[in-house]
């Protein structure tokens, strides 16, 4: 038996919007924090 995986194609841009972020993961919820938390740095 095979194990279904499910991925998502995101594209976002920063707050400024001058820049734009396409990826590709397998937990949505997760690269958003990941996105969101290094915006500080």
């Amino acid at each position: 038996m095979r194990k279904k995986h499910s991925y998502y194609v995101y594209i976002i841009t920063n707050p400024k919007k001058t820049v734009l972020y396409i990826g590709v993961t397998n937990n949505l919820a997760r690269r958003l924090v990941e996105h969101y938390a290094a915006r500080g740095s």
